[in-house]
């Protein structure tokens, strides 16, 4: 004999019933119960692809625009990553080199001025550093924007602003944490 099973109610009619007796009204997008359910991810998915979408209707122009910013701010964070630690050494005179990393920083002698990038935290120095290649970003997208959308372009004043940002940095992390050197000059 085959057993009969009751049909099983669909959603829409369990929101009928909830919104008749008075219950409060959940929606097909967003879970309250746990963020990391099920409908949490289809809403994820759902914006990353109206995203993907609104990139797909851009124009042709805008789209080399944004290509162009992307890789001209890769190589830039590329060498922003490859260089923090001799910009460190370079600005605060604590030892830190390109080869040795930060073997030879001041912030492992125990008595003297520490350097205050190696001595951050590991949260707060990535922090200062996001916000540098954040800074470098806009730069570099207000300039392609402002002038004529190239490689050439994007790259030296991509380049100029890292500079300009890490050293203004820098000098913040010098004066915060009462550093007595900048670029080998005293700091009162």
């Amino acid at each position: 004999m085959a057993r009969e099973t009751a049909p099983r109610p669909s959603l829409q009619n369990v929101q009928t019933r909830e919104r008749a007796f008075g219950a409060p009204e959940i929606s097909n997008a967003v879970s309250t119960k746990c963020p990391n359910s099920r409908t949490g991810w289809k809403l994820a998915l759902r914006v990353a692809s109206d995203s993907f979408q609104a990139f797909c209707e851009l124009s042709h122009s805008a789209k080399h625009m944004i290509a162009k910013l992307l890789l001209c701010f890769g190589i830039i964070a590329a060498v922003a990553i490859a260089t923090v630690t001799w910009l460190c050494g370079q600005m605060f005179h604590c030892g830190c080199a390109f080869t040795e990393g930060m073997r030879y920083c001041n912030v492992h002698r125990p008595m003297g001025p520490r350097c205050p990038w190696c001595s951050s935290s590991f949260w707060v120095f990535n922090l200062a550093f996001g916000a540098v290649l954040a800074a470098t970003a806009a730069t570099i997208f207000a300039a392609l924007k402002s002038m004529r959308p190239s490689l050439w372009v994007g790259l030296p004043v991509g380049l100029a602003s890292y500079i300009l940002w890490v050293n203004l940095m820098g000098l913040f992390f010098a004066l915060l944490f009462q550093y007595p050197i900048f670029y080998g000059a005293r700091i009162p």
